[in-house]
């Protein structure tokens, strides 16, 4: 999650003030965690979350290999991504919606080497399963932070969201889930990937975007896509190349495509019909 920092600057902690803290208090082969002296500092509970996240961040990186094509095993710049873990009562004065879990903010300094990734250890304690893939969508974030520096604040919510729910596996729990809390005719769904806010329909829209691009092109279209997003191309443009269409051809097919994934597990009750917009397949 970052678009609720996507306006906001927040000043982080040099690298040197980071390294310096962890060595004063944090287990050695934890340099990748802040300290952390909240309500559950010390329980079982919280050495379970902390081992996770250093297990799924490892592992996060190769499916985001595998996904998006985003290479950087070995890059010493990972070494700059840290996770801090803060209580309910102090995530809220930085930002984070109210039902957050957490997330990533890009740094004030695009320049600068840290990228942190908050998790609210509450917000864990009963669902570590859900760890990997909020790890992996964060993870997906910090990397396109890394790669794309100051751009990456500006890329199109659609396109963050999009590309980190698909490359971290989370799509089809986060439409199961709205169609579960929403029912068959989610309010705004679709809505179009250019009219984002921080809605799980706009999530799952924005991954469904993704998702039609793999289905129509293959999955090597996708990390095509997201290399010429790190490039700087735009887009659309970058759209055109992936899809081999053009951005209203695939707006349109990629809302068609989301509204038939939702009812393909919809409700079967005539009360629960989703009008589904005409769209011609991309050639």
């Amino acid at each position: 999650m970052t678009r609720s920092f996507r306006s906001a600057v927040l000043a982080p902690l040099s690298l040197a003030v980071l390294v310096g803290a962890g060595a004063s208090s944090a287990s050695a082969g934890w340099e990748h965690h802040r300290p952390y002296q909240g309500e559950w500092a010390g329980s079982e509970a919280f050495r379970e979350i902390r081992a996770t996240v250093e297990r799924e961040r490892t592992a996060a990186l190769g499916t985001i290999s595998r996904s998006l094509g985003l290479e950087l095993r070995g890059d010493p710049r990972l070494d700059g991504i840290v996770f801090e873990y803060l209580d309910e009562g102090t995530a809220g004065p930085l930002g984070f919606p109210a039902a957050s879990r957490g997330g990533f903010r890009p740094p004030a300094d695009a320049a600068q080497p840290e990228r942190v990734i908050t998790v609210i250890v509450e917000r864990f304690l009963k669902s570590r399963d859900e760890l990997p893939g909020f790890v992996c969508h964060e993870m997906i974030h910090a990397v396109m932070s890394l790669e794309m520096g100051e751009r990456f604040v500006t890329l199109e919510p659609w396109v963050q969201e999009g590309l980190a729910v698909y490359g971290a596996g989370q799509g089809p729990d986060k439409l199961a889930r709205l169609v579960a809390t929403e029912g068959a005719a989610p309010k705004g769904f679709p809505d179009g990937l250019d009219k984002q806010e921080d809605r799980l329909a706009d999530y799952v829209e924005a991954y469904l975007g993704i998702a039609y691009l793999a289905q129509a092109r293959g999955p090597q279209s996708v990390r095509a896509f997201t290399a010429d997003v790190i490039r700087g191309v735009p887009v659309e443009k970058a759209i055109a190349s992936a899809a081999q269409a053009t951005w209203p051809q695939f707006a349109k097919a990629a809302g068609h495509y989301a509204s038939e994934r939702l009812l393909a597990i919809a409700p079967r009750r005539p009360s629960d019909r989703l009008v589904v917009p005409d769209a011609e397949p991309l050639e």
